[in-house]
């Protein structure tokens, strides 16, 4: 008879349990950590939107208007499209849903089709802008009336608060821990996309409500979107980390809703 002796293994099994051990712990900690940040990313935008939503917009003027980036990225751009535009935001903001702010018009000298919302009523437009839409009143007018529904919703503010709560909250949680700062970011990020493009769409029917308000129309509001779609090269699975929703989709739900205007004659 052949006896079976166990050999000893002295301490590999240790070192294997060691490490099945370590690895159960550092997933445990990826998990807390998710779980931490997404914990606190929900508290600190429930803190944001409660006092964003109950700011007065003369507290908002008092705080932001002594900001002069609108008069000196305005200076020795295009005087027409100033002037073309301001008189477009003029007709917009004449609206009883616009809140009254000193809206402050700047051109930003950039080749990238993009316009901005500052603090205090700042709305910027690009020159690749306004190059893509030469003598578009409707789009034009529909992408100020967006901006504008970001003032309506206070998503320059959210936006902001959210911000600087966050880094607050990374300093006070997180420190300096390597792997912490990153799952905390990642999940951060990932949220705050979603949200992100949340306050895209409703901007985007709240700037075709105006222009639909103030032309009786909308046709030609999408202009923009469509030129974007035909250069577009990203990938659909791509837009789930996008701050803004496809460019086709914006189209889809713009159309949707403008036949829900044309429908209800008292919008207007």
């Amino acid at each position: 008879m052949i006896r079976f002796q166990p050999k000893d293994m002295g301490n590999t099994a240790d070192i294997s349990s060691a490490h099945g051990t370590a690895m159960r712990e550092l997933v445990k900690l990826i998990v807390m950590v998710c779980c931490l940040a997404a914990g606190v990313y929900v508290a600190v935008g429930l803190t944001v939107d409660a006092v964003v939503s109950r700011l007065p917009a003369d507290t908002e003027k008092k705080l932001f208007n002594g900001l002069g980036y609108a008069q000196e990225k305005a200076a020795g751009k295009d005087k027409g499209d100033l002037a073309e535009l301001d008189a477009i935001l003029r007709k917009l903001t004449a609206h009883e849903q616009v809140p009254q702010l000193d809206y402050r018009l700047f051109i930003i000298d950039n080749p990238t089709p993009n316009a901005l919302a500052m603090p205090g009523g700042g709305i910027g437009v690009t020159q690749g802008l306004l190059d893509k839409l030469t003598h578009e009143e409707i789009a034009r007018a529909f992408v100020l009336g967006h901006e504008l529904g970001h003032f309506k919703h206070r998503d320059h503010l959210r936006g902001m608060g959210r911000a600087l709560g966050l880094q607050i909250c990374y300093a006070l949680i997180f420190g300096h821990s390597e792997v912490g700062g990153i799952v905390g970011s990642g999940t951060f990020n990932l949220a705050n996309r979603k949200y992100s493009r949340s306050q895209e769409a409703k901007a985007d029917r709240f700037g075709l409500l105006l222009v639909y308000k103030t032309y009786g129309r909308t046709q030609g509001a999408d202009k923009l979107f469509r030129i974007l779609e035909k250069q577009d090269k990203t990938p659909g699975w791509a837009y789930m980390f996008a701050t803004h929703p496809a460019h086709g989709n914006r189209i889809s739900a713009l159309k949707q809703y403008a036949r829900e205007l044309s429908e209800q004659p008292n919008e207007k």
